[in-house]
């Protein structure tokens, strides 16, 4: 293929955008195939640029070489003569400079020196060393005037001075050694004087030194500097002399000379056409490619056509083209990458406000805007808390509506959410900044007062009182209420958050039986009154507890056997695990309850949905998941089975904070509800259902521990799993 064939060809084809580094690789490989540096017919190109290069200029320089050859040796002599003499004359001149400045450094030495023997008291030492340096100059001074000036004098070069003679300036010869032995005269006058300076000043005679230096030696400075300026001159006009010279050898060898030029012309026109032959066309395809590139045409691509470095070249502009290609695409999707980052971005930004909106409704009471039952739980541990730590009160109120249901019955729920509201604000603007309260539950409110004894809180609250009572809430055309109100203060009272919730609990509702509308505290003398009374009742209350407990069974079994099975069977294994957690009668009793409860809410719920097969939907989930607050509000309309309801009210909820009703987490769940969902899940596992087979004890016991953690109280399950293992000991002790 001749230079001439050079041509553009097409790029391959892209792979999908989807895999760019794969066909980054696999496209580079194909290039490597694809463009192998091919050998050309024509022979120019299989051969190296420099060894073809190399050929064309050697012809002409052979054409050069035998046109010179004739005139070789005469100009030799002649360009040897004038090379010498240049390179002389140069010497010379350089020689003479340095000698002028190295006199003129000597003269200042020799000012130095004289200054500093003229001082009051002059160093020894500084005149040794500026003594030194004169001396040094001198020297210097010395041999280049003797070996390097003299040594370029023309009458030392039988060569030079044939040149001279020839042209007709052989008198110049004998000027020049006139005025080097002028130059070395006033220079030998000029050092002797200053050695008699230097000596004097060795002596200590810098006064004579000083007049010796300034009536003698600066003459003789101005004579020498004079000798080598005129000497420096002198040099300077050979110039024209030596022109003159070779003009007429000159004049022979132009003639020569310009058929050599000739001769050199054809050899250059030689090396032009190999040039564009092997390399401008070449190299002016490659500038196609770089135009096409320029307009945007990235599918151009240079033939690689012999073994040299163009064809190299040419191959590295391809690789190149499919690497810019490559990148185009890897910038594309990136680009694309980025794009959808950030829309990534964007998308966290708007969860993280949703979970914002979401935490914050989990911990807020939506019809009062005050933290809910599971917000004050975690506050007041941590107020507890960081009381115990720095030995501080910390007192809490327990506020109830008097008579809330009949406004409820007579105005409406509407109203009475109202009447909640405004009550809300009353509490709310009271507060002190560290001060939390928040709704309880129903018409229930606790406020935490951090740092306020039993003294401030039982003040406190006959403030809140007062401000209620004088408040005219907006319902019924404007209406008059009371609230009763509990204290109890940390550690006076209580030393625990159950405990000093049930210290106040039980001074609010004494507040109720004495009356309503007033402030009480637990340690009141007459609510420690109603108190003991109603311990001495107990046994009358037992029965009607037990005749209670006895009613409600038989209703949920009424509306569903199955589930008053389950109850049983839950309210028998709950003692049982509260023994092997040890612990006190009285709280495993009430547990017990709650557990024998735990489903009563399951009441409200149409049969269709409880029996159902299949799984349920979303919206009979939802009424599933109404049954702990119908059970907790079925409860608490009885007083004495009323402090079960929180209990049977959270027994759903999960450790890690995703049950139901309320989301509550960790330990502010209900130690008791903590207890019935472990039990209960486990008593639901091992039995049948509609919607599933029982389990045998060693998969339910799996499913707890899996998990534990997560939906159960880790410490319970364990306490569950030692339980069943003691059963399981127990049962093989009495096959045995």
């Amino acid at each position: 293929m001749s230079i001439s064939d050079q041509r553009l060809t097409p790029a391959p084809p892209l792979l999908p955008e989807a895999h760019p580094h794969k066909h980054s690789t696999q496209h580079s490989m194909r290039v490597a195939a694809r463009e192998p540096q091919r050998k050309s017919r024509n022979p120019l190109l299989n051969m190296p640029i420099a060894r073809r290069l190399t050929l064309g200029f050697l012809i002409p320089a052979l054409i050069a070489s035998i046109a010179l050859g004739t005139i070789g040796f005469q100009s030799v002599q002649l360009l040897s003569q004038e090379s010498s003499f240049y390179q002389g004359l140069l010497r010379t001149y350089t020689s003479l400079t340095t000698a002028k400045n190295v006199l003129q450094q000597m003269d200042t030495a020799v000012q130095g020196t004289l200054n500093d023997a003229l001082l009051p008291q002059p160093s020894r030492e500084t005149l040794r060393e500026d003594l030194n340096a004169v001396r040094g100059f001198s020297t210097r001074l010395e041999t280049l005037l003797e070996k390097n000036i003299q040594q370029d004098v023309l009458d030392r070069s039988a060569d030079l001075v044939t040149l001279f003679t020839q042209a007709g300036h052989s008198r110049q010869v004998g000027e020049q050694r006139f005025l080097f032995n002028e130059t070395q005269r006033t220079w030998q006058d000029y050092r002797t004087t200053q050695e008699q300076v230097l000596e004097e000043i060795a002596a200590g005679n810098a006064k004579g030194a000083y007049i010796l230096e300034y009536s003698h030696a600066e003459l003789n400075l101005t004579y020498t500097l004079g000798a080598l300026e005129r000497l420096t001159l002198f040099n300077a006009n050979l110039v024209t002399s030596v022109r003159d010279a070779t003009n007429v050898e000159v004049n022979r060898l132009v003639l020569i000379t310009s058929l050599a030029g000739l001769g050199v012309l054809l050899g250059i026109g030689m090396v032009g056409w190999l040039v564009s032959s092997t390399l401008v066309r070449r190299l002016s395809g490659l500038r196609s490619v770089v135009q096409s590139i320029e307009k945007g045409q990235l599918d151009a691509r240079l033939d690689t056509v012999g073994r040299d470095e163009v064809s190299a070249v040419s191959a590295g502009v391809n690789a190149m083209l499919d690497t810019i290609i490559n990148a185009q695409v890897m910038e594309k999707l990136h680009r694309e990458l980025q794009s959808q980052h950030e829309a990534l971005n964007i998308a966290h930004e708007h969860l993280n406000e949703a979970n914002a909106r979401l935490e914050a409704l989990a911990t807020t009471d939506a019809l009062t805007e005050l933290p809910n039952h599971r917000s004050l739980v975690a506050t007041l541990d941590k107020e507890l808390e960081r009381a115990q730590s720095y030995y501080r009160s910390c007192s809490i109120l327990f506020l109830d509506i008097d008579h809330f249901k009949a406004l409820n019955d007579g105005y409406g729920h509407a109203s009475g959410d109202t009447v909640l509201h405004e009550f809300a604000r009353l509490i709310r603007a009271r507060l002190r900044g560290i001060d939390t309260a928040g709704r309880w539950g129903g018409e229930e409110f606790v406020a935490i007062l951090p740092e306020m004894t039993r003294e401030e809180a039982l003040a406190f609250a006959e403030e809140i009182r007062i401000d209620v009572a004088a408040n005219l809430f907006s319902v019924g055309g404007g209406t008059r209420l009371t609230c009763s109100i509990g204290v109890a203060s940390y550690p006076t009272h209580a030393s625990g958050r159950e405990e000093l919730m049930n210290a106040a609990d039980q001074a609010m509702y004494a507040a109720k039986r004495l009356g309503r509308d007033q402030v009480r505290r637990i340690d009141d003398p007459l609510v420690q009154a109603l108190l003991l009374e109603k311990n001495e009742e107990g046994g009358r209350e037992e029965s009607a507890l037990a005749g209670i407990m006895a009613a409600l069974s038989r209703l949920v079994e009424a509306h569903d056997p199955s589930i008053g099975q389950h109850s049983f069977k839950v309210s028998e294994l709950l003692p049982v695990l509260m023994q092997n957690l040890g612990l006190p009668a009285a709280e495993a009793q009430m547990i017990a309850l709650a557990g024998r409860l735990h489903d009563i809410g399951k009441i409200s719920i149409p049969g269709t949905i409880l029996y159902k097969p299949g799984r349920l939907t979303e919206e009979e989930w939802a009424i599933i998941r109404t049954h702990p607050e119908i059970g907790a509000e079925v409860v608490s309309s009885i007083p004495v089975l009323r402090p079960l309801a929180p209990v049977i009210r959270s027994h759903h909820e999960r450790w890690d904070g995703q049950g139901y009703p309320d989301q509550l987490a960790g330990k502010a769940i209900p130690f008791g509800a903590r207890i019935i969902a472990v039990v209960n899940a486990y008593t639901a596992m091992t039995a049948d259902r509609p919607y599933q087979k029982a389990r045998s004890q060693a998969l339910a016991l799996e499913e707890l521990q899996r998990c534990a953690g997560t939906q159960f109280d880790p410490q319970i399950v364990e306490a569950m799993e030692r339980l069943l293992l003691s059963q399981q000991l127990a049962e093989l002790a009495e096959i045995a």
